[in-house]
Order: structure tokens, then sequence, then C-alpha cells
């Protein structure tokens, strides 16, 4: 067993989706972001958008380095 929780694991995945689905238009994901606040709760999107910010910043350098 990982020790990850079936929520945390669905959460890593949704923040995968959000980098390869809006990856780099910021618009489009915050878009997202206000669809799973009203569907969700502002805890839920709040969290999202933390994770998605680390990620959207790793993914901007991983970029960077294979120019």
């Amino acid at each position: 067993m990982s020790g990850i929780s079936d929520e945390e694991f669905l959460h890593n995945c949704e923040v995968r989706s959000v980098i390869r689905r809006f990856f780099p238009d910021g618009t489009k994901a915050a878009e997202y972001f206000e669809l799973v606040e009203k569907r969700r709760g502002k805890g839920a999107a709040d969290k999202l958008r933390a994770d998605c910010r680390i990620a959207w910043k790793n993914h901007q350098t991983d970029l960077i380095g294979q120019a």
C-alpha cells in the first residue's frame, strides 16, 4: 500500500489534468477553478488552486530546462 488515500490520489490526478488541459492558458484554468468552487465549495477550489500553482510553476521550470 502506498499510504495515499483515494481522495489524495484523485486530487493529484486532477492537478495533473489541469496542467495538461490548460497550461499555459491561466484564464481557462481560472474558469475551471470557478466551476470547482461552485460545485464543490471554496475549500476544495482553494486547495486545487494552491496545488496547481505549484505544479504550474514546476511545469514551467521543466519546459525551460528542456529548451
